[in-house]
């Protein structure tokens, strides 16, 4: 998560898009991580922000370090990888910029954690046979970075692709304000408007349909905070929607 207010915690995918995915491996490959700054308003306490996140996530599935597996799509430098780690029996990272994954996979020899049980993969998924050696997860995650992606519909196809039948996706990202319109101004700070999609959020109709659209079932919606940066007002939403057991 970086200075714009958890928007940006990953490094981010798109199909679609291409000048926008361009953009967006630029933007994290030169980004210093050293130098990132929470935000520049400092009344926002971003990590309060990626706990809640997590407990969210935790509150929505029974995680079990010995049997749950996750992949967290487009999870840059692994914030929200760290802390979901130690519920799982095995977390795969998975970004289209190679700085962050390496990044990631140094915390983790840092961290004396075994590869076989946290790592990250550069890689651009298309949701076909053979990916990943053809692995399946029982949770996917995908945090701060819906916003990013130009057809999230697509995404969303991708990421059930990868889910274990009974499997869970949970999206986190931001409602639009109160009131909003779409020639509203940004939630975003203009500085960061050419590797933002979605400038004005989600809102739980347009998430409902993209997911049940992807062919998942059991959709829920929550909003989980509010929260202020860089002179905006917005809130976070997590949904999440499993794959059916039979098709």
């Amino acid at each position: 998560m970086s200075d714009h207010a958890h928007t940006h915690d990953h490094a981010h995918h798109g199909h679609d898009g291409d000048d926008l995915v361009e953009a967006n491996k630029k933007f994290f490959s030169d980004l210093d991580y050293k130098e990132v700054k929470m935000t520049s308003d400092p009344t926002f306490d971003l990590q309060n922000l990626i706990n809640r996140s997590v407990e969210a996530t935790l509150e929505r599935y029974p995680f079990n370090v010995e049997s749950t597996t996750i992949m967290d799509f487009a999870c840059n430098i692994g914030y929200f990888s760290r802390k979901l780690e130690p519920h799982a029996k095995l977390l795969v990272g998975v970004d289209i910029t190679q700085k962050p994954v390496d990044l990631f996979n140094q915390y983790v020899s840092e961290k004396g954690i075994s590869p076989e049980k946290m790592k990250a993969i550069c890689a651009d998924l298309k949701g076909v046979d053979g990916e990943l050696d053809g692995f399946k997860f029982d949770v996917v995650t995908c945090s701060a970075s819906y916003h990013h992606f130009k057809s999230i519909d697509e995404i969303t196809k991708i990421l059930a692709f990868f889910l274990k039948p009974g499997g869970a996706l949970l999206i986190i990202d931001n409602m639009p304000r109160k009131d909003a319109k779409p020639t509203d101004p940004s939630i975003f700070p203009e500085e960061f408007g050419h590797v933002v999609a979605h400038i004005n959020g989600f809102t739980e109709e347009v998430m409902k349909k993209t997911m049940e659209g992807a062919g998942l079932v059991s959709f829920t919606f929550d909003r989980i905070m509010d929260f202020h940066s860089h002179g905006r007002d917005t809130s976070l939403f997590i949904a999440q929607a499993r794959k059916p057991l039979s098709v």
